[in-house]
């Protein structure tokens, strides 16, 4: 007997993959409103003013772009070190912005 054709008006399908420990973040936020894995995502994704599941990680377009920019600041502050050094004009002031370009990098894997 074949299988009744759905009424659903769903007819995009959407695959994803995620780790295990992403998976079991999922399983237990849809567990904990009440709806199954697919529901759960298409209720999240399509909501206004949704929760972030993963608030610890760089997730936010905001946050990465914020720190893309910063990222480059620091290649950029290094660049004109770099330059210096090789024309053998390095100054106090220059020793003092590696050292502010170090700590700077040292701060952002700390927070990573």
């Amino acid at each position: 007997m074949a299988r009744p054709k759905s009424k659903s008006l769903r007819k995009k399908r959407i695959n994803f993959f995620v780790d295990p420990k992403e998976y079991e973040v999922l399983q237990k936020n849809a567990l904990d409103k009440g709806r199954n894995i697919p529901t759960f995502c298409r209720e999240m994704t399509l909501s206004v003013g949704h929760e972030k599941p993963m608030d610890n990680t760089i997730a936010s377009a905001t946050n990465f772009h914020e720190l893309k920019i910063e990222i480059a600041r620091l290649g950029n502050n290094l660049n004109q070190i770099a330059r210096r050094m090789n024309m053998n004009e390095m100054y106090d002031s220059d020793v003092e912005r590696i050292h502010q370009v170090l700590d700077y990098l040292v701060e952002l894997k700390r927070k990573s």
